[in-house]
């Protein structure tokens, strides 16, 4: 009776190529993962500073109309929304740290303070741009 062997060679080599290749498209992922968290990091902030206002007149303040992204006033707002990227996770968090920043975005229970969002239209308008750097990036 014979025997019969199959010998696999290059293994080693193909390993190597597969991971360079996922390396690669990881950091393609997060390079996209970037671009997104920046391209709503920006909106949000210039929804604030130079979006339309149509609310009242304070002396030399035009505050936002409910509905409208919040008014600049001191600058604190703008200045408190930031991004963190968790390469390890894959993830983005884009925040607004300012302690008012939920009243702003969603009003208040009691009325007192109308929605003027800013971080969910940011997110709207830029979703279709990021999906596409997104598949932009699995394809290679």
């Amino acid at each position: 009776m014979s025997a019969v062997s199959v010998v696999i060679s290059g293994v080693d080599q193909l390993r190597a190529r597969v991971d360079a290749h996922l390396k690669r498209v990881t950091q393609k992922q997060l390079d996209a993962l970037r671009i997104g968290a920046v391209m709503i990091h920006r909106d949000a902030v210039v929804s604030i500073q130079k979006g339309p206002k149509t609310g009242h007149l304070y002396g030399n303040h035009r505050a936002s109309a409910p509905g409208q992204a919040p008014a600049a006033d001191t600058g604190n707002l703008a200045r408190n929304i930031g991004f963190e990227i968790d390469k390890r996770a894959k993830t983005a968090e884009i925040a607004s740290r300012a302690p008012y920043s939920m009243a702003l975005e969603f009003g208040t229970n009691d009325g007192l303070i109308k929605e003027r969002p800013f971080m969910t239209p940011a997110y709207l308008k830029n979703l279709p741009a990021i999906q596409d750097l997104f598949a932009a990036a699995a394809n290679g």
